[in-house]
Order: structure tokens, then C-alpha cells, then sequence
């Protein structure tokens, strides 16, 4: 019952809480998430961010649009969480690399200045990967956090070695500053 009141929590967040859930969606997301509320949770981002999701404005319902026997699901959390950077728009991925080598939580201050932006910037950058799911803020004052820790290990492997040292060095330079 835990997965289920997760994928529904979770659905309903992303398309509202007016939404009359189809069981086949549902269950499938439950399915192949296999116990897990963290590949639960990246499968419904990565359905709605491939399209796979319908809602019927009119009557609100959602369901698959091809059916889910049709769909090919991502079989892990890190499958899932590296199909849905692939579709990132590449500045947002840059940012995400930045931020993973910050660490999993940091200072709005921090943060800007490692890009070289100003705070209102970094904040609007940060709202789209929130938006997006892949980022929150934390509990304390202009912090922000990834939203789950795999997210942080799957961009930083997406890092070179030597973007890896260009980016921590630009971090080093602000902590110097």
C-alpha cells in the first residue's frame, strides 16, 4: 500500500489532486517500480516527461496513451534517473553537473557564485529543476538539496575527469574569495 500511496501522491502532484486515477496506471507504475518508492518515483517523472501519461481534460482521467504493455520502462532508478537527464535541456545538465559537485545540499550564495551568476538567476535556474523533480529546497534558509541522493551520484558520473577538476576548481576559487 506504501508504493501505491506514493505513485498516487506523485501523480497527482504533476497533473493535480482533481485527477481520477486509472487503476491500469497505477498498478503498472507499482509493477514496475518492483518495491522500490525511489524507482517509483522516476518512473512517473520519466512517464510524464516522455509523454506516456494522457489527461482527458474533460473528464480528468489519466491513463497510458499506448497502452503499458507497449511502453519499454526503465528497469532501475539509475535508468530511469539517466533517461530523464538525457532529455534535459543541456544548460540545465551543466547546472546539475555544478551542483553535483558541490554536493547534495547547498547555499543559494555558494551556488551562484560557482556559476558566476547573480542569486535571482541561480534561483529561476533552480526553480526549472525543481519543477523538473530532480531538486528541492532544503529546511534551511536559501539551501537547496537534490532531491534524492542517486540523482547527485548519476550526474557526477556523467562528469569527466577533467570537467570534474574545471568545476571544483571554480568552486575553490569562490571558497577562497
Amino acid at each position: 500500500a506504501a508504493i501505491r500511496d506514493i505513485v498516487e501522491g506523485e501523480l497527482k502532484e504533476r497533473f493535480g489532486r482533481d485527477i481520477e486515477l486509472s487503476e491500469n496506471v497505477v498498478s503498472t507504475v507499482c509493477e514496475k517500480c518492483q518495491g522500490n518508492p525511489l524507482h517509483a518515483l522516476q518512473i512517473v517523472a520519466w512517464a510524464v516527461e516522455n509523454e506516456e501519461l494522457l489527461l482527458d481534460e474533460e473528464t480528468r482521467a489519466l491513463s497510458f496513451i499506448h497502452g503499458s504493455d507497449n511502453i519499454k520502462f526503465p528497469d532501475s532508478v539509475k535508468g530511469a534517473i539517466l533517461s530523464r537527464l538525457d532529455r534535459i535541456e543541456p544548460e540545465l545538465l551543466e547546472v546539475l553537473k555544478v551542483a553535483s559537485c558541490i554536493g547534495y545540499k547547498f547555499h543559494i550564495e555558494l551556488f551562484s557564485l560557482s556559476l558566476n551568476q547573480s542569486e535571482e538567476k541561480a534561483r529561476e535556474v533552480l526553480e526549472s529543476l525543481i519543477k523538473a523533480g530532480f531538486m528541492m529546497l532544503a529546511l534551511e534558509d536559501n539551501t537547496y538539496q537534490f532531491r534524492q541522493l542517486v540523482t547527485l551520484t548519476c550526474v557526477n558520473d556523467l562528469l569527466m575527469d577533467s570537467q570534474r577538476f574545471f568545476i571544483h576548481d571554480r568552486i575553490a576559487d569562490v571558497y577562497e574569495k
